[in-house]
């Protein structure tokens, strides 16, 4: 009778702690996918803060974002 006690007590135990670890990871990996970011390629700045040297307003831009220009 303690046998059978002790059996269903260790199986218990076993099952309690392999759903805790089973929760535990699950746990750990849903923070890890909110918080963690990997990722390959090239990161560019679209957004720069400028300081003029002196007042006015731009009236035209006569070249485009990537075209070669020369002095003068």
């Amino acid at each position: 009778m303690n046998n059978r006690i002790l059996i269903i007590g260790l199986v218990l135990l076993a099952v309690v702690a392999g759903g805790g670890g089973w929760w535990w990871q699950s746990r750990a990996e849903t923070a890890s996918g909110d918080t963690l970011l990997e990722a390959t390629g090239v990161i560019e700045a679209r957004q720069v803060s400028l300081a003029p040297e002196m007042g006015g307003q731009v009236v035209e831009v006569l070249v485009e974002e990537g075209q070669r220009v020369a002095a003068g």
